[in-house]
């Protein structure tokens, strides 16, 4: 298989302040970019803990990955999601192009 330079993948996380002060873990999103001549980025395991959604911390995490790909040279990103974010999803810009089914296998 050959492979293509610059491969390049991203993580943001999200973390609210607890009412004690500390940090809690709120949410987290991936994205991942191959350099390839389709220039498409990927975004992957994007999810915020429901205590904390309708916050924005969706939203900043998408545009915070989705920025990271297009600096890197990415001019289209896609990704493979629940009807629970699609609202999230419209509201930032992606359209729909399909459904489909995830499929899942543990090594």
């Amino acid at each position: 298989m050959a492979r293509r330079e610059p491969r390049v993948a991203w993580y943001a996380a999200a973390y609210t302040q607890s009412a004690s002060g500390g940090r809690r873990f709120a949410g987290r999103a991936w994205s991942y970019y191959d350099g390839g001549a389709d220039g498409v980025a990927g975004v992957f395991d994007m999810e915020v803990w429901p205590p904390f959604r309708r916050r924005g911390l969706g939203t900043g995490l998408l545009r915070t990955v989705c920025s990271a790909a297009r600096q890197a040279g990415a001019s289209r990103v896609v990704l493979n999601a629940t009807d629970e974010g699609s609202l999230l999803y419209r509201t930032c810009g992606f359209t729909p192009v399909g459904e489909g089914i995830t499929w899942w296998l543990h090594l």
